[in-house]
């Protein structure tokens, strides 16, 4: 009886790691963080003083954009979390 229960342990715990290593098989192979539309947009240019003057600003309000998201969100969740103790994480 043990035998058996070993063999169909096994066979479940082979099962399981077949199903986990499956994804990373088919998953496809993600583009290095350089190689971004907008990063390649936003790049400077050697020589070029009014396009990268154009593309700073561009790129100053990316960000500021992006900062006024991330302080929506985080009201967001204080509204959400008020007075639990998740509450002074969002605070700080």
């Amino acid at each position: 009886m043990t035998l058996r229960k070993n063999k169909t342990t096994l066979g479940m715990l082979a099962a399981a790691l077949v199903v986990m290593s499956a994804p990373s098989a088919f998953a496809e192979k993600k583009k290095p963080a350089g190689d971004s539309g907008v990063e390649k947009e936003l790049r400077f240019k050697e020589g070029d003083e009014r396009g990268n003057e154009l593309k700073a600003l561009k790129t100053e309000l990316l960000v500021i954009r992006s900062e006024k998201r991330a302080l929506e969100q985080l009201q967001k969740l204080h509204k959400k979390h008020q007075n639990t103790r998740m509450e002074p994480e969002i605070l700080f």
